[in-house]
């Protein structure tokens, strides 16, 4: 599933820069849907490890994926 794989890596990634090679490295279309799901996925579990916080800039990331769903 690319859409897990895109969204674990994109929760974890911390300069976008990356974000816009590894995309160009799938060279593929994905269900952004599924993509937000996971990326929410990964963030809960990052944040029940207590993996990040609510000032980690990963935090942000999750809560804009989550905002997605409204």
């Amino acid at each position: 599933m690319i859409e897990y794989d895109l969204g674990l890596f994109y929760i974890k990634i911390e300069n976008e820069k990356n974000w816009s090679s590894f995309l160009k490295g799938y060279n593929k279309e994905f269900n952004e849907k599924k993509f937000n799901l996971y990326v929410t996925a990964f963030g809960i579990w990052m944040i029940q490890d207590e993996i990040i916080s609510e000032n980690d800039f990963h935090f942000q990331k999750f809560i804009n994926c989550v905002n997605k769903f409204n």
